[in-house]
């Protein structure tokens, strides 16, 4: 099997002791044959990635409006897509659902990447995020540091296929990460906690002191 290591090594040898200008020749072509593989191994890869559209920011395109960007879209023939919400009424969407009114519920993840009030003292390799302390639970709104994450509910009231209107759920959380609608009202997680917001009047308020 060939080996760069194994030639390098007996041809280095030859060459200290001068024992031929062939020797000479063999080294300096071993020397770049190594270099070949070295940029092959570790500089090929970065060349890719650029190939692959991920250059410096400079060199990126323009955004595009969101009007446009939902005409980039396609679709087979016997579907249709539109735009329903867009910046500033929506930003970080994270989770969306829909209630039995026909209705857009987002919890928006705006308080990413770090929970406010908490420090973060170790990371993995998975990004797994250690804190210095425990957060407390969040009760009608934090009792300690508040987040910017919410929860917003999108009705589109005269059917012209866009949110006309917007309500507030839900704000103040904290590196909130996942919600479902169900037994009369909201269950959101937190990490570490799984809260329950009943909203049994369906007036899109959090009923007082439902949090559990």
């Amino acid at each position: 099997m060939f080996s760069v290591g194994r030639l390098f090594t007996k041809n280095r040898r030859l060459f200290l002791s001068g024992r031929s200008v062939v020797a000479r020749r063999r080294m300096r072509d071993i020397l770049l044959l190594w270099l070949v593989a070295w940029f092959a191994a570790f500089a090929g890869p970065v060349c890719c990635c650029r190939a692959q559209g991920t250059g410096p920011f400079e060199e990126a395109s323009a955004p595009l409006t969101p009007a446009n960007a939902a005409k980039q879209f396609k679709v087979a023939d016997s579907l249709a897509i539109g735009l329903f919400a867009a910046e500033p009424q929506v930003s970080h969407p994270l989770s969306i659902t829909f209630d039995d009114r026909g209705r857009m519920w987002v919890l928006q993840y705006r308080q990413f990447p770090n929970p406010n009030g908490l420090k973060p003292v170790h990371v993995d390799n998975w990004l797994r995020t250690q804190y210095d302390k425990l957060p407390e639970p969040p009760p009608q709104g934090p009792k300690g540091p508040q987040g910017h994450d919410r929860i917003s509910v999108y009705e589109d009231t005269d059917g012209n296929g866009r949110a006309d209107t917007v309500k507030e759920f839900l704000s103040d959380l904290n590196l909130a990460s996942g919600m479902a609608l169900g037994y009369g009202g909201v269950f959101v997680v937190q990490s570490p906690y799984l809260l329950y917001y009943a909203d049994r009047n369906q007036d899109d308020v959090p009923d007082a002191g439902s949090v559990s």
